[in-house]
């Protein structure tokens, strides 16, 4: 079994961050990729995804940071005071935690909320690379609908079940509001898009327009008939772990 830590991160607020960091295999590391979850999640991800590309990441050389976000999994706070700021200041705060706390690179690796934070977040020097999972995008389509939320209601919080986490209606409009995919430019850091073509929430066209925008740096791996966050469909997720490291390897 390959070394593992925990870390409790202080941010400026004074809360923390849980964050396990997992180590690679070999004595020498390529970089260190910090996974990014999605909403409602914590840092292992929807049946525990993130520790299975951890484990396919350590095996080839890579450092991951699994976080949990405020309000979420070990980490301080309550889901129902998290705003999209929040999630945004986390991931800075993992940046520059990383950045002194270890040598080498940073990249990122997010699936669907988190996928959509990391191609808005791009930090000087350079990310190495980012692995976007099925970026959600275009909240407006499918939030409301999905959890059944009744948006028109006075409610300051809704209830996302099965789950039972209260979120806030602030957080809810944030995402409403967040148009990420028409603010990208051309970038320089290579991205690997991971999309399902059986997607219903960040759907394979926002992996195409994240593409269209990227600029030549952008490869897309569609993962055919895999639906947002592999559930009950553990061989293509499988496959789409090798798809990355196959990837990975092609950066080299």
């Amino acid at each position: 079994m390959n070394r593992r830590d925990h870390y409790r991160i202080e941010k400026e607020d004074g809360k923390c961050l849980h964050v396990q960091v997992r180590y690679p295999s070999q004595d020498s590391q390529n970089c260190n990729v910090i996974f990014v979850h999605g909403f409602l999640g914590d840092g292992v991800e929807n049946h525990r995804m993130f520790v299975k590309m951890a484990e396919g990441l350590n095996n080839v050389g890579y450092t991951c940071m699994l976080f949990d976000q405020t309000g979420c999994g070990y980490s301080d706070g309550y889901y129902d005071n998290v705003r999209l700021d929040t999630v945004k200041n986390d991931l800075e705060e993992m940046v520059k935690w990383v950045r002194r706390t270890f040598t080498g690179d940073i990249a990122f690796l997010g699936q669907s909320l988190g996928a959509a934070l990391t191609l808005n977040a791009i930090y000087e020097p350079a990310i190495r690379f980012i692995i976007a999972i099925n970026p959600a995008a275009h909240f407006d389509k499918w939030l409301i609908q999905r959890y059944c939320w009744d948006i028109t209601a006075a409610d300051d919080y809704y209830c996302a079940i099965p789950k039972g986490i209260f979120v806030s209606r602030d957080f809810i409009c944030d995402l409403l509001e967040w148009n990420w995919t028409e603010t990208l430019s051309v970038s320089d850091i290579p991205v690997l898009l991971v999309a399902s073509t059986d997607d219903g929430i960040g759907s394979y066209t926002t992996s195409e327009e994240v593409a269209a925008k990227w600029g030549n740096k952008a490869a897309i791996r569609a993962i055919d008939k895999a639906e947002h966050s592999f559930t009950n469909q553990p061989q293509l997720e499988e496959y789409a772990i090798s798809v990355i490291i196959e990837w990975l390897l092609s950066q080299k």
